[in-house]
């Protein structure tokens, strides 16, 4: 690799690094997001169960 490769790829790092951040900010409130709604529907489910 030579010096102008690697001085590209050093200055697209900064981006693609900002660009992953991002992405797993996005996947983490999606897992959040799921597991809320999965808490939700435990205790839905223990509630009609409790009611029986």
């Amino acid at each position: 690799m030579d010096t102008e490769q690697t001085r590209k790829l050093l200055d697209e790092l900064p981006r693609k690094l900002n660009s992953a951040i991002e992405n797993i900010k996005i996947i983490a409130k999606s897992l959040e997001d799921t597991l809320g709604g999965m808490k939700s529907a435990e205790e839905r489910l223990r509630a009609s169960a409790t009611s029986r």
